[in-house]
């Protein structure tokens, strides 16, 4: 019979004391954490004592209270460096692609831009498209595009929408910005972004949005393939597609709920 593993239990309660904190308890003191825990207070004092030594745990004497400390900012930031978006979202990448036979893919945005960094495609499509990895997005014609515009506050939004060159690829592509802005409203308000044969025509995108850990849009993943193909499973992808795209933020440290 396989046994447990040992759990010291002086580190477990320091680990403890730490998930006391959350967005809503910022900030503890002694007799709170104490009562959480169950645990003596001179136990949790001591356990303190050493965690704000190492900077895990900040005190604040003036309010007699501790909060999180900048180690923990430290190592959080170096788990995140070495987070490989590709990694995360492949799986899910394969899972759609797998499930509704179309192509998938993950985007990213960086520097102002959006760009095609992984794809999976079935086995057969019947379905030429003109996507491969590396290329560049357009953020007023694409479904994952429009959902970059969506989530930038107003200061970015009107850089982007200032910068950009809104060229009409198909008769369904938008070009006029008061459209567009009226279009990345009902966006945002329902998690997603359609595109019908606006950058290729043809060709119909789902895709959902991936944040990053503080919050901000960094990405999407889509599903592509024929309109009408597309359009007859369309609510099952989008369904799909917004909970794959939460666990992926979820990994990256972003928890949407």
């Amino acid at each position: 019979m396989k046994q447990s593993p040992k759990i010291i239990q002086s580190v477990q309660r320091a680990i403890d004391i730490l998930e006391c904190f959350d967005y809503h308890k910022r900030e503890l003191s002694l007799s709170e954490i104490s009562q959480s825990l169950n645990l003596n207070a001179s136990t949790v004092h001591g356990i303190l004592l050493t965690l704000q030594i190492n900077e895990y745990i900040k005190k604040i004497p003036e309010k007699s209270k501790y909060k999180l400390g900048t180690k923990l900012l430290e190592k959080g930031n170096m788990v995140l460096e070495g987070l490989d978006i590709r990694e995360i979202a492949r799986p899910y990448l394969e899972l759609l692609t797998n499930n509704f036979e179309e192509t998938s893919h993950l985007c990213i945005y960086q520097l102002g831009y959006l760009y095609v960094i992984d794809k999976m495609e079935p086995p057969i499509s019947g379905f030429y498209m003109t996507s491969k990895v590396g290329l560049r997005i357009p953020l007023h014609s694409s479904a994952s595009g429009k959902l970059i515009l969506a989530y930038l506050n107003e200061k970015d939004l009107k850089e982007v929408l200032n910068r950009i060159t809104l060229e009409r690829y198909t008769e369904n592509t938008l070009s006029d910005v008061k459209m567009i802005r009226e279009n990345l409203e009902n966006i945002k308000k329902q998690g997603y972004a359609l595109e019908n044969e606006e950058f290729e025509s043809g060709l119909y995108t789902i895709a959902a949005p991936i944040f990053n850990h503080k919050g901000e849009i960094m990405g999407t993943i889509s599903v592509l393939g024929p309109t009408k193909r597309i359009k007859a499973k369309q609510d099952l992808i989008i369904n799909d597609l917004k909970y794959y795209c939460k666990n992926v933020s979820k990994s990256i440290g972003f928890n949407l709920t």
